[in-house]
């Protein structure tokens, strides 16, 4: 039941992200598409995005690999709450909660972007999942230290939410630039780049945590008891690591040029090309 509740939010989180970005792409490629990508890779946002893409998708996937383990080695045989709410003590309520406060996000991203500007939400949102990413680290694993961890993952998936579509919107305003710049929009490869970075930072992503926990000393042998280092390596993979790349991707998006004031800009010339296209 808990699985179909992960997919009924995964298919309203993707509804709602194409919804309400609001974003229509009124351009189109007018040369070949070796032309497409030799321009494309000339272009700084193009790159940036990339990065930023990277590194959201890198964020919850390292996050999403870890809960299973995290639950099961720690968590489960720590954590002693009340019969009647034993049931929370699952990573998959644990991550449905999470994917229902992910719609929540999504909600938010449009207003928090209309006002503060996409790359003002999406740093702001990085630099606030850095706080509670590290803060994760230091709670107890007690009844009280439990309920606090699932305020958190609430909070923490909400600014994931913001995210996610931001992203999406991110690459269609790249997508504007482009064809300012260069008199053609490589809106294909630009949307397929995008699904390219959000695969790449999944295979990467759970494919770290394991190299990771293999560095930790994390023993998968069915019914092992972890050292305490395998056990602070889950806690550093539920916490600092995605903190450090939330850094790293504000880090990315500090350098990305397309901010509100300048789209807003880019769209009053490309109205103006649009309408006139002879000039």
């Amino acid at each position: 039941k808990a699985m179909l509740v992960i997919a009924a939010c995964c298919f309203v989180l993707f509804i709602l992200s194409f919804l309400m970005t609001k974003e229509h792409v009124k351009s189109e490629s007018t040369v070949s598409v070796g032309q497409d990508l030799k321009l494309l890779l000339k272009n700084k946002p193009w790159w940036l995005m990339i990065g930023a893409a990277l590194a959201s998708n890198l964020f919850n996937t390292v996050r999403g690999t870890t809960t299973a383990y995290f639950f099961s080695d720690y968590i489960v045989k720590t954590v002693e709450m009340a019969p009647q709410w034993a049931f929370l003590v699952s990573a998959s309520i644990f991550l449905s909660i999470g994917e229902i406060a992910n719609l929540v996000g999504v909600v938010l991203a449009v207003p928090m972007s209309k006002h503060l500007g996409k790359k003002s939400t999406y740093i702001l949102s990085m630099a606030i999942l850095i706080g509670l990413s590290i803060m994760f680290f230091f709670l107890p694993a007690t009844t009280g230290g439990y309920w606090a961890m699932l305020v958190f993952q609430i909070l923490i998936s909400i600014f994931t939410g913001v995210v996610s579509p931001l992203v999406w919107s991110m690459y269609a305003d790249v997508a504007d630039y482009s064809e300012l710049k260069d008199g053609t929009a490589s809106t294909g490869l630009i949307f397929s780049s995008a699904s390219m970075a959000q695969k790449f930072g999944g295979a990467f992503g759970g494919a770290a945590v394991m190299w990771m926990l293999a560095a930790f000393g994390y023993d998968t042998t069915a019914g092992v008891v972890q050292t305490e280092t395998a056990i602070t390596g889950l806690r550093i993979l539920m916490s600092w690591i995605p903190a450090a790349v939330a850094a790293l991707a504000i880090l990315v998006v500090w350098f990305y040029p397309l901010t509100k004031q300048k789209m807003a800009g880019v769209q009053v010339e490309l109205a103006s090309r649009r309408s006139n296209p002879a000039e």
